[in-house]
């Protein structure tokens, strides 16, 4: 899933014309090398487990590189207004047309299921609006930077998934993912340096 950074950059380039400097692309595949040397499993000789899986991961890879990309589309196109009316203008229109989706997907499958979503919605305000307003600062990225950048400075959420992997499940660090991590840190700060 994590070759998402890749995909983007290559999608991006593709439809939008994004183009990254020679050190960005480097910080991409540096970083993405790290997240799957991070990310392989020890003790096998297949490396990443059977096929379906791995295949199921790049192409949902795909799709959130493709949505990445589109949603930054959407923003450069927002006409006459500043990149946060922008972004927040396509942050609205993508929220509603996957409430709508979903709500018409769930009155023909599971009416029962949106009946309860529906009974619930007060104390799901909360965690609704700081899923949109987290959404938000993904949104207000895209519209300052290509989506490739925006995605593999992403990356560091795998550090923070093996922080609480180590911390609070105390599952010790093999030397391989410490040095996926040090991959990982090396590329995002070559993304990030000016």
């Amino acid at each position: 899933l994590k070759t998402e950074a890749i995909q983007t950059a290559i999608f991006g380039f593709v439809f939008l014309g994004d183009r990254l400097t020679v050190v960005k692309v480097i910080a991409i595949l540096v970083a993405t090398v790290g997240v799957v040397i991070t990310a392989l499993r020890p003790g096998g000789t297949k490396g990443f487990g059977s096929l379906k899986p791995t295949m199921l991961g790049l192409v949902a890879a795909a799709f959130f590189a493709l949505s990445a990309v589109g949603f930054r589309g959407a923003i450069l196109v927002v006409p006459g207004v500043s990149f946060v009316t922008a972004a927040s203008y396509t942050l609205v229109f993508g929220l509603f047309v996957q409430t709508f989706i979903l709500s018409v997907y769930l009155l023909v499958r599971a009416p029962d299921v949106l009946k309860a979503i529906l009974g619930l919605w007060k104390p799901s305000m909360f965690a609704g609006f700081m899923g949109s307003f987290a959404s938000l600062f993904w949104f207000l990225a895209f519209a300052l930077t290509a989506a490739a950048n925006v995605r593999t400075l992403a990356l560091v959420e795998v550090l923070f998934a093996q922080a609480v992997s180590y911390y609070a499940m105390k599952q010790p660090l093999s030397m391989r993912e410490i040095g996926g991590i040090v991959l990982i840190l090396i590329g995002v700060g070559m993304l990030v340096s000016p």
